[in-house]
């Protein structure tokens, strides 16, 4: 047999005061370009797709952005971009500036809101800038070979003969043109290593028992610097090797570059212990 349940007046009073007072479960408010995207943008994008940077579009303003929208979407979502490719046995690699789990749902939630602008801004996203350390040594290649005019990217080797003991302390590397010279790696070759066997290609570089790896440079990508107090020193005799990775543009052009070396006086810490 069926009972009809009765409810006293004051619980019924109390559920419905108690639903009153729930909160609704509304969605917050998509995120928009100024106040959402504009940030990432900045930290993440412009280092390359800015005036001057080695990427295909300016990303400075709303418009420039969407243009690009949905070739956005893909190379984020797939991790393609910003393109760190960076990653070690012991974790991550803490300068490598990939998106985060955050920014990339951020990017993605904007798409499918239909790219709302937000209050629109005044001025183009400014490119970020680097702290960096006033270099006291800058060095040029003394005849860089013009790049190849067609073809895939492909290594360059210039090699810097270190006539006295250099106590380093940071190293940077600025392209004539950025569009061309994409990355770098710097490499020491001890005393006594023959410059002429000195390989182009990385890859062979670094299985060389007389050559040890430095650091790298990209854009985008903080400088090679050391911890305060800590140097590392370029023996007498040693050289400095560049591996250059170029891009041919559809025209011969310059290699060249500015190596930027920051040096002290005196050594600190050597070999630096971290």
């Amino acid at each position: 047999m069926l009972t009809k349940a009765v409810i006293p007046a004051a619980a019924s009073t109390a559920l419905l005061t108690v639903a009153a007072f729930t909160p609704s479960q509304s969605s917050p408010p998509s995120p928009n370009f100024a106040e959402n995207i504009a940030p990432i943008i900045q930290k993440k994008c412009l280092p390359c797709h800015g005036p001057g940077g080695i990427g295909p579009f300016d990303f400075t303003t709303y418009r420039k952005f969407n243009q690009h929208i949905e070739l956005i979407r893909i190379q984020t979502l797939s991790r393609n971009m910003p393109p760190t490719h960076s990653s070690s046995d012991f974790g991550p690699i803490a300068t490598a500036p990939p998106l985060t789990d955050e920014e990339l749902v951020t990017i993605q939630s904007y798409i499918r809101a239909g790219t709302p602008e937000g209050k629109p801004l005044l001025t183009p996203i400014a490119r970020p800038t680097e702290s960096t350390t006033r270099p006291t040594l800058t060095l040029n290649p003394k005849s860089p070979k013009p790049s190849r005019a067609e073809g895939v990217m492909y290594w360059q080797t210039e090699i810097f003969p270190i006539s006295n003991p250099t106590h380093l302390t940071a190293l940077s590397l600025t392209p004539e043109n950025p569009r061309v010279v994409r990355s770098a790696q710097f490499y020491l070759a001890q005393p006594g290593t023959d410059p002429l066997l000195i390989p182009e290609n990385p890859n062979v570089l670094i299985s060389s028992p007389t050559i040890v790896p430095l650091g790298s440079w990209a854009p985008g990508f903080p400088s090679w610097k050391l911890p305060p107090k800590t140097s590392f020193t370029l023996p007498k005799g040693s050289m400095l090797i560049v591996a250059s990775k170029i891009q041919p543009s559809g025209r011969s052009q310059s290699t060249n570059f500015a190596l930027n070396l920051t040096v002290t006086p005196n050594p600190s810490q050597t070999p630096p212990k971290f």
